[in-house]
């Protein structure tokens, strides 16, 4: 058991010492390394692309993979194609360093290619003088198929007369239709003034022999403001550009001052824009218009209720235009104070603050429109209703029957003796013969206003009532009997009118 016990010892501290130097042995002395790898994007270019990163002291072991990023297919280094891929770079694991790797795209996108006119003026010969021109960069010159339009002109206003080339002497204006062969290159053409006058004039420059467009064409765009409507904003414009085509776009000016693409569609929403004049893709001439938010008419009327249990909803404010929706929000005010938000219905007492803003913030004004309007709810008056009681002491109680309104309203009655001219309060409704009075309360609360009515209750004894009803009965015998004696007599006088008659 002890040569046991010994073994299992000596084992466990045994692998005590060789775990750590294992460890150590497989990681020690190897650097970390890091590669820094950006997204690209190029112009195409014949001699293609190849994606470059950093790692530093270790840039000499990176390695690349190149996928097309549509397909997922490897593409060979340099990049000669136009398309989006997906670059890889790593660096494999060694015994001084570790492994790394970043992924980034490349984009290789169409060369903006230009022709090249650098004889822009001709010398007169009574010849034909064709354009002449070359493209730049030189390699895309079988890459565009060039068609030359030419008209004679007077002026930047005069629109010409198309010729099929310039022979006479005086102003043509060129249009050079670049249609590109293949997705490599792109080519915007190009309009000239080309002259020919008495002598030649010699090379222009190198910048003006490569404009797309002449600096001589010039547009003028009205600035304008104006208020949304829900219709396109188009402002005047003119150009001088010699029949050349010509174009108005439009593109938002952000906050910050940057703008956005332009397109053909004229703004409609309120914002800043500018409004800008193309001869091809470039501008000649611009305005900006400011389309202003509508400042909207909200009509609200300060209104006063009544306390219900059912609260007070919202009234509907109308507006200027029609139909503008609106957002409401109530507010408690006390003593001239805006307190804490409340919901539609209203149920307590008191006054709110209402305020109506339109909800298309976006395209009408809140700060100028927001409206304000007061609802009051008064507490409610009590209406009490009861009658005055008359009866004969039976041995039950006498009290009021009351109503009141509004319905909910808790209501007391209270009952007095009267007793010479002194009033005395008793205890519960009234029972025995006298004369009392009853005092119907509503104590004010949050919802009414405090109420008071006061009503009498009669109550005759048993036998009073009955001699009084004896003293009826014996009052109308006396006069059923008078009565009878007048008849009586009456009839004597009759009959003795007659009986002389007779005789």
């Amino acid at each position: 058991m002890r040569r046991i016990m010994a073994a299992l010892l000596f084992v466990i501290i045994a692998l005590s010492f060789a775990l750590p130097v294992c460890a150590v042995g497989e990681n020690a002395g190897k650097k970390a390394v890091s590669i820094s790898l950006s997204n690209t994007v190029a112009e195409y270019s014949p001699s293609g692309h190849r994606p470059t990163a950093d790692a530093g002291d270790f840039s000499h072991e990176l390695r690349y993979e190149v996928k097309d990023s549509e397909s997922g297919e490897v593409v060979r280094l340099p990049i000669r194609e136009v398309g989006s891929y997906t670059v890889r770079a790593y660096i494999n694991e060694t015994a001084t360093h570790g492994s790394a790797e970043a992924v980034a795209s490349f984009t290789v996108t169409p060369a903006t290619v230009y022709l090249n006119v650098p004889n822009q003026s001709v010398a007169h010969t009574a010849m034909a003088n064709p354009v002449r021109y070359s493209v730049s960069p030189s390699w895309a010159a079988g890459m565009l198929d060039v068609k030359i339009s030419y008209r004679a002109i007077k002026s930047l206003s005069d629109k010409g007369t198309e010729v099929e080339v310039p022979v006479d002497m005086g102003s043509y204006l060129v249009y050079m239709d670049a249609t590109p062969l293949n997705e490599k290159v792109v080519c915007a053409g190009k309009y000239l003034i080309f002259t020919v006058g008495e002598v030649y004039g010699g090379p222009v420059s190198e910048d003006k022999a490569l404009l797309s467009v002449p600096k001589e064409f010039k547009a003028t765009v009205q600035t304008m403001d104006a208020d949304y409507t829900g219709e396109p904003v188009e402002p005047e414009w003119s150009a001088n550009v010699a029949g050349a085509e010509c174009s108005l776009k439009y593109s938002r000016i952000y906050a910050d001052g940057s703008n956005g693409e332009y397109t053909e569609e004229p703004p409609t929403d309120p914002g800043d824009y500018m409004a800008a004049c193309f001869v091809l893709d470039t501008i000649i001439g611009s305005g900006r218009i400011v389309i202003k938010k509508v400042v909207a008419e909200i009509i609200m009327e300060d209104l006063v209720y009544t306390y219900t249990p059912q609260g007070v909803e919202l009234t509907e404010a109308t507006t200027v235009p029609e139909g503008i929706e609106l957002k409401y929000a109530a507010y408690k005010y006390v003593n001239g104070q805006m307190g804490e938000a409340v919901d539609f219905p209203l149920v307590d007492c008191g006054t709110y603050l209402i305020s109506a803003y339109p909800v298309d913030t976006y395209r009408y004004s809140y700060t100028d429109s927001v409206s304000y309007s007061y609802i009051t709810i008064e507490k409610a008056d009590v209406v009490i209703e009861s009658k005055d009681v008359f009866t004969v002491e039976d041995g039950k109680y006498k009290g009021v029957s009351v109503s009141v309104f509004p319905d909910y309203v808790d209501y007391g009655v209270s009952y007095y003796k009267l007793e010479g001219n002194t009033a005395r309060p008793i205890t519960g409704v009234p029972l025995k013969a006298g004369n009392y009075y009853a005092v119907v309360t509503v104590k004010s609360d949050e919802r009414v206003n405090s109420a008071t009515a006061v009503y009498g209750v009669v109550i005759r004894s048993g036998v009073d009532e009955n001699r009084v009803l004896a003293r009826k009965i014996i009052k109308g015998l006396c006069h059923a009997f008078c009565f009878c004696g007048i008849g009586l007599g009456l009839c004597h006088i009759v009959l003795a009118k007659l009986r002389k008659r007779r005789l």
